[in-house]
């Protein structure tokens, strides 16, 4: 069984638009060579290079096997096209792309899809992607293949003019003053000594 992608080789870099640091979209990904008697593919999408331990982006499960791909953006519109999600790590269902944290080098995310004996798989409403490993690998996996891709951190951020510290108000100056360096990365605002950090990058 094969899985291919048409915006990136297996271990090069994923395009930026497939990313939190672009637009966020699935990539598009088609599969052959499927054995006899599957009946129904799980793909996943995971991050081992995560500080906390692998990190779930997306499992789609229960999708027929008559499907031989999934086009960009697939995730956005699952139930039409035939599929489920899970409930990733970023705790939202569908997929969430690559998003590492700063000065860690690049991480590796590898898209995995599994063939299955079974139609479907039990999970109720809203399984996390761990739920649904566990349950794909309960005895119904016939055959598994992978491709992988690569994601470094961008700096995203605007480039922002530093005021001196005499002209900003004595408030602002003084919260200013008792941040850290490591917190710098993730703050998108400093309104009136309040900070609004962004979500966490894995």
């Amino acid at each position: 069984m094969r899985l291919n992608s048409t915006a990136f080789a297996d271990g090069s870099a994923i395009p930026r638009r497939f990313t939190c640091d672009g637009d966020d979209l699935s990539p598009p990904l088609s599969w052959s060579d499927a054995p006899t008697g599957t009946r129904s593919f799980v793909l996943l999408c995971d991050d081992p290079d995560a500080p906390a331990g692998t990190w779930h982006h997306w499992a789609a499960y229960d999708i027929p096997s008559t499907v031989t791909a999934f086009a960009e953006r697939a995730a956005s519109d699952a139930e039409k096209r035939g599929f489920k999600q899970a409930v990733n790590d970023f705790q939202r269902p569908g997929y969430g792309g690559p998003c590492p944290p700063r000065g860690r080098g690049p991480h590796h995310y590898h898209f995995r899809l599994l063939a299955l004996s079974v139609d479907g798989l039990s999970l109720g409403h809203t399984p996390s992607c761990r739920k649904t490993i566990l349950s794909a690998r309960a005895g119904n996996i016939d055959s598994r293949t992978a491709i992988n891709a690569q994601h470094r951190f961008k700096n995203c951020f605007p480039r922002i003019r530093l005021l001196r510290a005499s002209r900003l108000p004595p408030s602002f100056a003084t919260k200013s003053a008792r941040l850290g360096p490591a917190e710098t990365p993730a703050i998108r605002s400093l309104s009136g000594g309040k900070r609004t950090l962004s979500k966490p990058r894995t």
